[in-house]
C-alpha cells in the first residue's frame, strides 16, 4: 500500500514504507528506486527527489537522501530524522525527534549537502514539514498545525480552535499562497473533524468541509483547488 505519492511532469513517486518506486507519468512499468525505512517524499523544481530513512527505536540514526537522474546521495546523515521532509530553493527541511524526547527539532541542509542548520526546536514530536519563500510549517505528534517566519520570530499554533491533545492518525499538511491546509479526524467526539484551513499569520482559521465522521485524509493543493479522500471517495473542491 503506498504510503506517500508526489509527481512531476515526467514521473510519479511512491512509497509503501520498506521502498521507493517510480513510473512515467503515462504509464509503464513501475522501477524500485530504493528501499529502507522510509519516511514522506519531496521533489524540487528540477526533479530531484528528497526523502527521509527514519531513525530507529533503538536509537540508530536516520538519514536524508537527494536522488537526481537515478543517483542516490545522502546529504545529511547521523540526525534523528523522522519522517517529514520540504525542499525550497536552496535548502531540504527534514523533521527530528529522538527516543528520549530530547531532540525534537526541525532541521535544514543545502540541498546538494553541507552543514546540517537547527531551524525550530520543539516540545513535542513534529512528523511533517512544509516550506514556502517567507514560512516554514509543520505538524506535531498531536496533530496541532505550527507556522513561523523563516527569519525567526513568533511559533503561531493555526490549529488552535481543533485543539491539539488528542491523538490524531493523520498527520500531514499543505501550503499554497500562503494558505495552510489539513485533516483533523482525532478520536474525540467534541471536536469538528474534515477539512481546514488557516493563513500563515494565524488568522482566518476555517472549516471548509466538516462532518462527524472520522474518514479524512489528505490533502494536495494547488494554484485551484484543494484535494483529498473522505469516506473513501477522492475529492477535488476548488479554492
Amino acid at each position: 500500500m503506498a504510503t506517500n505519492i508526489v509527481a512531476d511532469d515526467g514521473f510519479v513517486y511512491w512509497t509503501d514504507g520498506a521502498g521507493i518506486y517510480s513510473a512515467p507519468v503515462e504509464g509503464g512499468t513501475g522501477s524500485l528506486l530504493a528501499t529502507g525505512n522510509v519516511g514522506r517524499l519531496a521533489l524540487d523544481e528540477l526533479g530531484a527527489l528528497y526523502w527521509v530513512i527514519v531513525r530507529d527505536f533503538q536509537g540508530g540514526k536516520g538519514s536524508l537522501h537527494r536522488m537526481q537522474n537515478r543517483v542516490d546521495a545522502v546529504i545529511a546523515s547521523g540526525q534523528n530524522q523522522n519522517f517529514g521532509v520540504a525542499v525550497d530553493a536552496t535548502h531540504a527541511y527534514f523533521t527530528c525527534s529522538s527516543t528520549d524526547g530530547v531532540d525534537q527539532a526541525v532541521r535544514r541542509v543545502p540541498r546538494t549537502g553541507g552543514i546540517v542548520e537547527t531551524v525550530l526546536t520543539l516540545s513535542a514530536q513534529p512528523l511533517a514539514v512544509r516550506v514556502d519563500p517567507q514560512n516554514v510549517y509543520f505538524r506535531d505528534l498531536n496533530g496541532a498545525v505550527w507556522s513561523r517566519s523563516k527569519s525567526g520570530g513568533t511559533l503561531r499554533q493555526l490549529s488552535a480552535p481543533n485543539g491539539s491533545n488528542g491523538f490524531v492518525s493523520n498527520t500531514e499538511l499543505d501550503v499554497n499562497a500562503s494558505v495552510v491546509w489539513w485533516m483533523w479526524g482525532d478520536g474525540t467526539n467534541n471536536r469538528p473533524k474534515g477539512l481546514f484551513r488557516a493563513l500563515a499569520d494565524g488568522t482566518g482559521w476555517t472549516g471548509v468541509d466538516t462532518g462527524s465522521d472520522f474518514n479524512w485524509f489528505g490533502p494536495r493543493v494547488d494554484d485551484t483547488a484543494v484535494y483529498y479522500f473522505h469516506a473513501g471517495a477522492l475529492l477535488k473542491r476548488l479554492k
